[in-house]
């Protein structure tokens, strides 16, 4: 007998709540890509604040190492947050990240094995999904899918949805001109509405 009223398993097999959203492509059985999802007033409210912050400001809390001058301050809210929340709820339920990544001209991103996630407090975050939301005006930047053969070139206001498993490792291509900005956050089950 299950723990659940609801058929957890069904989810945790690859059934998403969006699988069927009309607006969404199916690159692949776990990847999804969503164009223009953010309205254009939204696209141009970040893309201004973005393009404003001084060097200073993109090493948001003294971030070192690979992030070191990549961080934004916290800016995101509710105007990005919900509708992303709408897309994947009632099942998925997310961090509200509140910040962009920046990647600028000759900057990339080396593979990347998103298996385990912590949160503040050192608590293991278990992720099913990734969400990525990009923003700015480049030019490269890929994001490459090397063990599907799957390379996408995001538009500002595009959204990517992917299982976080081993065949989706990904990384991004050198950024030839530009900022590239992506809100990167994790989609983790939302147990309230499974349990009873």
């Amino acid at each position: 007998m299950s723990l659940f009223p609801k058929d957890i398993h069904l989810y945790m097999n690859g059934e998403v709540p969006f699988r069927n959203n009309t607006n969404i492509e199916e690159i692949h059985e776990y990847l999804f890509v969503y164009k223009n999802f953010l309205k254009q007033e939204t696209i141009n409210k970040y893309t201004e604040i973005l393009n404003s912050f001084s060097e200073e400001q993109w090493n948001y809390e003294n971030a070192d190492g690979y992030w070191a001058g990549k961080v934004s301050p916290e800016i995101i809210e509710e105007d990005i947050h919900q509708p992303i929340l709408d897309l994947i709820s009632p099942i998925f339920e997310t961090y509200k990240i509140k910040n962009f990544y920046r990647l600028t001209e000759g900057q990339f991103a080396e593979l990347q094995k998103p298996d385990q996630y912590y949160g503040e407090n050192g608590q293991r975050i278990i992720g099913h999904y990734k969400i990525a939301l990009y923003l700015g005006e480049f030019e490269g930047g890929e994001i490459c899918f090397p063990d599907i053969e799957f390379k996408y070139k995001p538009n500002p206001g595009d959204l990517i949805l992917f299982k976080i498993h081993p065949f989706l490792d990904h990384f991004t291509k050198p950024v030839l001109s530009g900022n590239r900005y992506v809100y990167a956050d994790l989609a983790i089950y939302n147990l309230r509405h499974f349990m009873p």
